[in-house]
Order: C-alpha cells, then sequence, then structure tokens
C-alpha cells in the first residue's frame, strides 16, 4: 500500500522539493564516486528567476505572464539555490551579460547561443580531480562503472507544480 502523503502548501511545498532534489544529487554524486564518472550538479539558469536584462524581441518569445511554468520557477529557483551543495555548480547568472538571444520560448529552453554559454560553463567547472582514464577499473560492486566513462549532470529544470 502506497504511503500517505504529508498535506503541504506554499514555500513548504518548495522546501521540500530542493530537499529532495538535492539528496537526489548528494546520492548520485555518491553512486558515481568510483571515480569512472565524474559528477557535477548544476543549476541552470531559467528565464522566471534571474537578473538578465532582455531585448523587447526576446521578452515577446521568452516571457508569458500565463505560463504554467513561471510560478513554480519564480517560488522554486530561491530554494533550490539556497540548498546547492558545495563543489556544485550555480550557473544561474551565466546569460546575463549576454546580448543575443537566448531563450527560444516561454518554458526554458535555449538557443544555440544559451546551450553553448551552457556548454561552455560546465567544461570550465568540470572536475579536474579524477583519475585518469588509463588508471580507472570498473568497479565490481558498482553497477554504474560498468558504463563507458561520462560526465554526469544533475540539471535542475522548471519546477512545475
Amino acid at each position: 500500500m502506497t504511503p500517505k502523503v504529508k498535506a503541504r502548501n506554499g514555500p513548504a511545498v518548495f522546501a521540500d522539493i530542493a530537499a529532495n532534489w538535492s539528496s537526489s544529487s548528494m546520492l548520485m554524486g555518491q553512486l558515481l564516486a568510483s571515480g569512472v564518472h565524474p559528477y557535477m550538479h548544476v543549476l541552470q539558469p531559467n528565464q522566471y528567476y534571474t537578473t538578465r536584462a532582455f531585448s523587447e524581441d526576446e521578452k515577446k518569445v521568452a516571457l508569458n505572464d500565463g505560463s504554467p511554468f513561471k510560478p513554480g520557477a519564480q517560488q522554486g529557483y530561491p530554494f533550490l539555490e539556497k540548498t546547492l551543495e558545495p563543489g556544485a555548480l550555480n550557473a544561474l547568472h551565466i546569460f546575463d551579460h549576454e546580448r543575443a538571444p537566448v531563450y527560444i520560448d516561454d518554458c526554458c529552453h535555449y538557443t544555440l547561443t544559451g546551450n553553448r554559454l551552457l556548454a561552455d560553463c560546465h567544461r570550465q567547472s568540470r572536475p579536474t580531480n579524477h583519475a585518469s582514464r588509463a588508471r580507472m577499473r570498473p568497479s565490481t560492486t558498482n553497477p554504474v562503472s560498468a558504463l563507458p566513462p561520462m560526465l554526469v549532470f544533475a540539471i535542475a529544470g522548471v519546477i512545475d507544480r
């Protein structure tokens, strides 16, 4: 039988979502701690929680007061930002000084420029303290280590209630 879920609303909902998000990230990091798969937790930019100055043209595409994603992002992102663990990448402001459009819709999706900026941010911030690939050996006790070497990201998107 499925256990009952405690009733909550307002800020408590977003605090719980952020706590679960943070806990999940830490568990993924522990799972991948064998050294074979570096892990980076990233909080990506969102147009509804930003200090970016939008051009008039980009505002028409990216900002929508009626967007179902807007309330969740505005209310949830502050909690996500507060719960970022040490070593996580807070990429919220990487678009702040970019003049070209970075959003292609009123949800959370990026233009090629936005994707390149986020990829560059990841590349410049990725962990560098991992053993070389030549020294990495798959773990016999960790099934994830059987996967090919890769960098795993946990990226927070829009919170949708």
